[in-house]
């Protein structure tokens, strides 16, 4: 198993807990619809943090990378669109977080840190065993949640790398029974 099958596996699962309301069906749905209202960012400031947040999270290999299929400008339209004031708030606390680690540690904001620098701090991250509420491990969590959410309900890796049919097989509507 590869690294990216790997994370389809577990973003279905953290994405289908975190939206259990919705019927299955419903969530590549509301997935392409996001897509559709999202527009591209500025790269500055917060934008540039989750930009490059999400290409670590899914870098560009042999299939497209998260910002290639427009990850995160579906991820400003959770942030401004869906989520709650006491939510954004504490991802945005989270995300101010993360640039202070990163210029604590290696001098700079995170979206200007080199590749090894910036895998460095999310492997701490990722093996954070206690999550502080607004802390930088926390809000990491939340983007890499919504990174494979936003990558694998993205036209191009629905189309071309899963290759999921939107109506399977053929209907036939008044035939003769």
């Amino acid at each position: 198993m590869n690294r990216r099958d790997l994370l389809q596996v577990i973003g279905g699962a953290v994405t289908l807990e975190a939206l259990s309301a919705l019927a299955p069906q419903r969530l590549l749905a509301l997935g392409e619809e996001i897509h559709r209202n999202a527009v591209p960012l500025q790269p500055t400031g917060q934008p540039a943090l989750i930009a490059a947040l999400s290409e670590r999270i899914l870098p560009e290999s042999d299939t497209p990378g998260a910002i290639a299929v427009g990850v995160p400008a579906f991820i400003e339209v959770i942030i401004h669109h869906w989520m709650t004031d006491e939510e954004r708030t504490r991802l945005e606390k989270g995300l101010t977080a993360i640039d202070a680690a990163a210029t604590l540690r290696f001098g700079g904001d995170f979206a200007n840190l080199t590749i090894d620098q910036q895998n460095t701090l999310i492997g701490e991250w990722d093996t954070a065993r206690q999550r502080e509420p607004a802390g930088a491990a926390d809000a990491y969590g939340r983007i890499k949640d919504l990174t494979v959410y936003g990558y694998f309900t993205s036209k191009p890796i629905v189309e071309n790398v899963l290759q999921l049919k939107r109506l399977p097989g053929r209907y036939d509507g008044c035939v003769p029974v």
